[in-house]
């Protein structure tokens, strides 16, 4: 955004220079028109310099579009089990329902917890359970209010 601002007001200066300095020359108080010309020409190609990188400025862009969490089969496969199990799922019942390791099942299961799609809770006997909320049954939700 602020090399828009400032491309447009190198253009406008530029401009007000093209026509101060046809001014002058008219009214015979040019000096030095090749240093002026010098400047107005600066003025004009920085600012439209400034304006085309803006348009196509990869950090703004970058920083506008949402980037796309990938998706591993795993985490799909232990999303649909979450929703068989109405919504509350451990590492090892991932690992011995889809016949990975449990070190596996536990970073697919936190790695879907850092993106939202799960929190955790820890059972009295200290197991982490995975809640997804949206799988969870009516009488579990009616708990949570």
């Amino acid at each position: 955004m602020i090399k828009k601002i400032v491309g447009w007001c190198l253009i406008a200066f530029g401009l007000i220079g093209i026509g101060s300095e046809v001014d002058d020359y008219r009214q015979g108080k040019s000096k030095d028109p090749g240093i002026a010309v010098v400047m107005i020409l600066l003025c004009l190609g920085g600012g439209t310099a400034l304006l085309r990188s803006s348009r196509q400025d990869p950090l703004e862009v970058r920083a506008l579009t949402p980037r796309p969490v990938d998706q591993t089969p795993l985490e799909t496969a232990i999303i649909r089990l979450a929703k068989r199990s109405n919504g509350r799922i451990t590492a090892a019942e991932v690992a011995a329902e889809l016949g990975v390791a449990f070190d596996e099942a536990r970073s697919s299961l936190e790695r879907l917890s850092k993106h939202e799609a799960c929190q955790t809770d820890v059972s009295e006997t200290g197991v982490v359970v995975f809640r997804f909320p949206e799988f969870e049954d009516a009488h579990a939700k009616d708990n949570l209010l």
